[in-house]
């Protein structure tokens, strides 16, 4: 080394409190090419260490005179700094080799030994020390790539105890790390061939286990692949062992075959596991796993090549842009995914964890990356891709408008409520409307197609994003549906349907059918798909057809009511030749339907419990002869109208026969009429029954020979039921007919 490079690169600093003695050591260590600094103390020692962080190496005197002596400045000086001091005195007592022994082991000089001694003790402690830093360097790089590799890995002695293992291998048996420090294996293990491979191992062999293996700390069984190996002094000899192990519980059998066992050899040969390489701060190989071999190079080719030369210019800025903020920022366990290029040119998908290690002054030293395959993983994002490309094109071109809603703090409030204890959330929200009008407004509109914007007479879409209040018409219709909504998301049901009101962007007032469809699978269970159909003009359809029911049945009525009167007229004319009460009594059974269709905004159903109860009473005010008490205890019951008519016609024929040959003038007459749903639910039971002479024996529903039995019959077929009677003590008719499906 030159002069010029000596002080460039090397500052000593000489501790020696005899002046005259202190400036011929410094002229003679100024001549061959070393910066010199003086300190006359060990005090000022002390202080211009601390203060002058260019001094590499002390050449301390031992005896300093008064006050602190070289002994103990050197002492204190290596609290706080690590480099070489070389001790030099005129003292060669054993006692004082003794005390220099005990805080440097950089060489003891005496002042007589000469220039040459002296310059190159000075040397080989320069040396000494460069190779310690080395060795401490070396040692840490291996303790950090012990910890992170992600196989378990333990050493131990030649009595088969572990001295030392990591995370990994104790997360695999069930354990923690200082439990299973100090266990033995070779007395304290319950699997004979385990224990077998382990003395393999110690005897100079590898040691080899496959199977299950069963922790005697935690009494915990897992599928593992172990390596054991004996390691070796630079004597040849084995100090200790090294073990790998593998968790495979969840591998299949055919990974278990010849072929996975020789990959995880190649590994465990590394210590590393899955694709492992090591650069230095630029990203220059500088160690390289066997499991790049798939990449098709020869391994010490790669060595000194830059990482960044096999990745895909598509994807090089940004992982030269992440690599860049990962040194600057020392973001460890940062990801990253590219794809690498093999030696044929073809590419692999890989997916990058990086770790800095840091040397002992705490400074990022090397990088350390994990790597591994996920080309399939990369197809199945592709192929998802173009699911939702697919997807898309159909939610955008839907000729239905489509919305799609965000929900996520609507079901954590809704959560909320059900820790609190809400079961009835129906009632709830009648109780609370407050609450329901706050999940609304937490409602979010993330995204709605193009039949949505033309619906609502929006610019674009951004104009209907955000809250629902921009087209949500708070009428009662609007306000009950999405009552409903926030029911089916508490109790978790499919989807909601039904009628509302909704608002255009202009104001305009629409008439709308809504599904909601409500999901539950991981990743969309914060998403509700809407699905909006304007009904506006069919429901204006609607209301014209019912005005024109309405008024059909208006006429229908007035043209019953001109019927029925002339055959009033046609009765009074005949007199006692001929009775047309009964034709007349039929026809208002039927137009006391169409007077009700008339009245009621429901023109497709009649409640009976009214019809019935007037239609009695209209057959029994003609009868003169006595009083008749009518009885209707009549369930809550509609009909279609066809049914309706059946059933008011079968009455009046009944009321009818118990006019001409039923009452009685020895008791008061009643005339009782009841109706009820079946419990199951399945059909009406109609029972129509009077007081007075019991019914003849001799008359048969099953050949009714009069007129109105053979209508009562017929018209009993005609709504698919069926009919009992009931003679004495007097008549009761028991009809039962299938309830329609509403």
């Amino acid at each position: 080394m030159s002069k010029s490079d000596r002080k460039t690169h090397k500052k000593i600093l000489l501790v020696e409190d005899q002046a005259i003695l202190a400036m011929s050591e410094v002229k003679m260590l100024q001549n061959h090419g070393f910066e010199v600094v003086t300190a006359y103390n060990g005090e000022d020692a002390v202080e211009m260490v601390d203060s002058d962080p260019e001094i590499s190496l002390i050449l301390m005197d031992i005896d300093l005179g008064r006050g602190m002596d070289g002994t103990k400045a050197a002492n204190i000086i290596l609290e706080g700094h690590d480099f070489p001091i070389v001790f030099l005195t005129s003292h060669s007592e054993k006692e004082y080799v003794k005390r220099v022994k005990k805080i440097s082991n950089y060489g003891y000089v005496l002042k007589n030994s000469g220039e040459f001694v002296i310059t190159e003790s000075i040397e080989m402690a320069y040396e000494l020390f460069a190779s310690k830093k080395r060795l401490v360097e070396s040692e840490k790089r291996y303790k950090s790539l012990f910890q992170e590799t992600p196989l378990g890995a333990f050493q131990y002695n030649l009595n088969g105890t572990i001295t030392d293992c990591n995370q990994q291998f104790a997360d695999i048996i069930g354990s923690s790390m200082e439990t299973l420090c100090g266990l033995c294996m070779l007395s304290d293990l319950n699997n004979k061939e385990l224990i077998e491979e382990v003395r393999e191992s110690l005897c100079g062999g590898v040691g080899l286990y496959t199977g299950d293996y069963t922790s005697v700390t935690a009494n915990k069984t897992t599928t593992v692949r172990v390596f054991l190996k004996g390691m070796r002094n630079d004597d040849g000899e084995i100090y200790s062992g090294l073990g790998l192990v593998e968790d495979i519980t969840d591998r299949t059998q055919a990974e278990e075959a010849l072929s996975e066992k020789t990959r995880l050899l190649q590994n465990i040969t590394d210590n590393m596991f899955d694709l492992i390489a090591v650069t230095d701060l630029q990203g220059n190989f500088t160690f390289i796993g066997k499991s790049h071999s798939i990449f098709g190079y020869e391994l010490q080719s790669l060595v000194g090549r830059n990482v960044l030369d096999f990745v895909h210019p598509a994807d090089l800025p940004r992982v030269k842009t992440t690599f860049t903020s990962f040194i600057a920022r020392q973001e460890d366990k940062r990801k990253v995914e590219y794809r690498y290029r093999c030696a044929d040119g073809s590419y692999i998908w890989l997916e990058t964890v990086g770790k800095i290690m840091k040397n002992e002054a705490g400074k990022p030293a090397e990088l350390l990356f994990s790597s591994r395959d996920i080309s399939d993983q990369k197809f199945h994002e592709k192929a998802l891709e173009e699911r939702e490309s697919r997807y898309k094109a159909l939610f955008n071109n839907s000729a239905v408008s489509l919305w799609e809603e965000d929900i996520t703090q609507v079901r954590s409030d809704l959560e909320g409520l059900k820790h609190a204890g809400v079961k009835d959330f129906n009632q709830y929200f009648i109780e609370h409307p407050e609450t329901m009008e706050d999940l609304i407004g937490k409602i979010e509109i993330v995204d709605v197609n193009v039949a949505t914007v033309k619906l609502y007479g929006a610019d674009t879409k951004e104009h209907l994003l955000g809250r629902l209040d921009k087209t949500l018409y708070p009428s009662d219709d609007s306000l009950q549906l999405i009552r409903k909504e926030l029911i089916a998301m508490a109790e978790n049901r499919p989807y909601v349907e039904g009628e509302m009101k909704t608002k255009k962007l202009d104001g305009k007032v629409l008439n709308i059918m809504v599904r909601i469809n409500l999901f539950y699978e991981q990743g969309q269970e914060n998403t509700m798909l809407v699905a909006i159909s304007d009904i506006t003009q069919l429901r204006k359809a609607i209301r014209e057809k019912d005005e024109l029911m309405r008024e059909l049945n208006h006429r229908v009525k007035n043209n019953l009511v001109m019927v029925g009167s002339l055959i009033q007229l046609k009765n009074s004319e005949l007199g006692d030749t001929a009775d047309l009460s009964d034709i007349l009594h039929q026809v208002d059974a039927i137009r006391l339907i169409h007077e009700r269709f008339y009245r009621n905004e429901e023109i497709t159903q009649v409640p009976v419990q009214d019809y019935l109860a007037d239609l009695a009473t209209t057959v029994f005010a003609a009868f003169t002869a006595q009083h008749v008490s009518i009885d209707c205890q009549i369930e809550d019951i509609s009909l279609r109208s066809g049914q309706a008519i059946s059933v008011g016609l079968i009455l009046n024929e009944i009321a009818t026969n118990a006019i001409k040959h039923g009452f009685s003038t020895d008791e008061a007459a009643r005339f009782i009429v009841e109706m009820q749903k079946d419990p199951l639910g399945e059909c009406y039971i109609l029972t129509i029954s009077n007081t007075g002479k019991p019914f003849p024996a001799d008359v048969s529903l099953e050949k009714p020979e009069s007129l109105g039995l053979q209508i009562i019959s017929t018209l009993v077929k005609q709504i698919d039921g069926t009919i009992e009677l009931r003679k004495t003590p007097n008549p009761k008719f028991t009809i039962r007919f299938p309830r329609e499906a509403e």
